[in-house]
């Protein structure tokens, strides 16, 4: 296989090789060369399905512009996966629109559920009212866009979402007339509810508004979003419900358990929809950017913007390969579909005046460049490299938006992020040290770094918070914390030399070599009776532990086994060769 990395008409790949052997930055303006219509239709070599059942990837099916804030994804009842879709079921309850990608756990977002429905309710929903029969047969998912047909006593209910950056659009075809309605129900959320605020409004056509908040849980921390929603067509009336469960005229509602039900009296066919943003800023901005980004856009429209956007994206990283080494275009589907992935998080959470909260609450100008946010550092710190090669302004901004992060989170004096409020779902830090460090080592002037530097010490102790451990030089029972551990330190040497502080990066450098502390001659006999040696966990008394490192998740290893984790040491691979024997070996 071979691949060619276009950057908006330009081949980047060997330049950017070409400047880091120099010493230069590779991180550079955007380049002035408008990009070229591909030729090639990217979108059609990504398969949104695959990674979709139980535990088998965690990602969503649902659509999503590339990195964009909104994501329209199914809910699968009676069970779903961490996105909230599970491939397995054969149920849909609803639609959410909020999502982050890829993440196990409970599932970090599962907010603003909409419901179509021919249901007449004259109190709260039941949330078992909601589940419909789906096939895959009637299933449609691209880039941009999904779709289902849904089966119910009254008839079927065609459900179709696309999405821009920070808005998205649900439309849905009833084919029976009669009396139908949208709920819009705040209590969903993948982990914990913890509070959400709702206004409506009559428009001057007959639409409906809903605007408000909602604050949810995940993973040890929590979010706050704010939402305007319009209907796309005149609605027959609006009913909220709050704690008593009682349907009501009432505009205004605050709490955990809250709602909406927008009625309409449909004909046959007829399509009613919505029209969705979600703000970090607040619901004021959320209907700005609703204005200013979906506009008076049709959802064909959108649809057709968001596949030319995703293509654009898709079509910087041109594969191509033989009928001998592809016979089925098998590996060139999952490479496409897999770099789709890639954009799925973190989030643009830069509104559409250019502004962005902080992890102070206060709003900040995102000066030049896009904030993003969301962030899995854990899970996909290892992606980064990709879109420093392919995508330079992507990867520039997104380690800026790092510091950002990291700058507004240490003017708070809090000890832990988990205990401020974040502008988006998030889920884990560890190795956004790395991330930082690699955009330094490739040029990045990256604003405020040494705002940030306090909070990305105070963040990067992981078990070396503990004395103890720190006297022992290593940490006791955790290879994995150990080894990434000594990663982030090595990353945070590179920092700390950038910004002039020698000592401090000496000191990191030598912490980093703490998984030598962990090698154990000998170890494990190999399969042609040769031993090796291995990183190995050792208890607080010095003690080796008796593991297997092939079984999974032994030794305390978390998500690998150790031999897999034996190789995580990227920061001193040469050390880790010597020690094993040298290169040949």
């Amino acid at each position: 296989m071979s691949l060619v990395s276009r950057s908006r008409g330009l081949v980047v790949a060997a330049a950017a090789a070409a400047l880091l052997a120099a010493g230069l930055p590779a991180i550079a303006a955007e380049p002035a060369v408008a990009a070229e219509e591909p030729a090639t239709d990217y979108t059609a070599f990504v398969n949104p399905f695959v990674s979709t059942e139980d535990d088998f990837g965690q990602d969503l099916v649902g659509a999503e512009a590339p990195n964009s804030i909104v994501k329209i994804n199914p809910m699968t009842t009676s069970g779903r996966s961490h996105s909230g879709y599970d491939y397995a079921e054969d149920q849909i309850a609803g639609f959410t629109h909020t999502n982050l990608n890829g993440v196990g756990g409970s599932g970090g977002g599962g907010d603003l559920l909409v419901v179509p429905t021919y249901e007449t309710y004259t109190s709260r929903p039941g949330t078992g009212t909601y589940a419909k029969n789906f096939s895959h047969d009637a299933e449609e998912a691209t880039p941009g866009y999904y779709s289902v047909d849904l089966a119910t006593d009254s008839g079927t209910i065609r459900a179709e979402a696309t999405t821009d950056v920070r808005t998205g659009q649900d439309r849905f075809t009833f084919e029976q007339g009669g009396s139908a309605s949208l709920v819009v129900d705040l209590r969903n959320n993948f982990t914990n509810r913890k509070n959400a605020s709702l206004e409506a409004a009559s428009l001057d056509d007959g639409r409906v508004a809903l605007s408000g908040d909602f604050t949810g849980h995940f993973n040890g921390y929590d979010y706050t979003m704010h939402y305007y929603v319009e209907s796309t067509a005149p609605a027959a009336g609006v009913r909220t419900w709050g704690g008593d469960g009682a349907l009501a005229d009432e505009p205004s509602r605050e709490g955990s358990d809250i709602g909406a039900v927008i009625d309409f009296d449909v004909t046959d066919g007829q399509q009613v929809g919505l029209k969705v943003a979600v703000s970090p800023i607040s619901a004021e901005q959320a209907k700005i950017d609703l204005a200013a980004e979906m506009g008076d856009r049709s959802f064909e429209q959108v649809r057709e913007d968001t596949k030319a956007a995703w293509n654009e994206i898709l079509g910087r990283l041109d594969v191509t390969a033989s009928e001998k080494s592809d016979p089925d275009g098998d590996l060139q589907a999952l490479f496409y579909t897999h770099l789709y992935r890639m954009f799925g998080s973190p989030m643009n959470a830069t509104s559409t005046s250019g502004t962005y909260r902080g992890l102070d609450g206060d709003v900040h100008q995102a000066d030049g460049y896009t904030h993003y946010d969301g962030w899995g550092f854990w899970d996909d710190f290892r992606k980064y490299e990709i879109l420093a090669i392919g995508y330079p302004e992507v990867f520039r901004d997104m380690a800026q938006s790092t510091v950002d992060l990291y700058a507004t989170f240490a003017s708070t004096g809090k000890g832990s992020l988990s205990n401020v409020t974040h502008s988006v779902p998030t889920v884990r830090f560890e190795r956004a040290a790395v991330v930082v460090a690699d955009a330094v080592a490739k040029g990045a002037q990256l604003r405020g770094l040494a705002q940030a530097w306090p909070a990305l010490v105070s963040q990067s102790q992981g078990g070396y918070a503990d004395d103890a451990n720190v006297r022992r030089g290593y940490i006791a029972n955790e290879v994995d914390d150990t080894l990434g551990t000594a990663y982030d330190d090595w990353a945070m040497a590179t920092i700390a030399d950038s910004l002039g502080k020698s000592e401090e990066a000496e000191q990191y450098r030598l912490r980093a070599a703490n998984w030598t502390n962990l090698y154990k001659e000998d170890a494990v006999t190999l399969a042609d009776g040769e031993k090796t040696g291995l990183i190995f966990p050792k208890s607080a008394n010095g003690t080796w532990a008796d593991a297997d490192p092939e079984r999974f998740e032994a030794g305390n290893v978390y998500q690998g086994t150790l031999w897999q984790y034996h190789w995580y040491t990227a920061g001193d691979m040469g050390g880790l060769i010597d020690k094993m024997g040298g290169e040949e070996t």
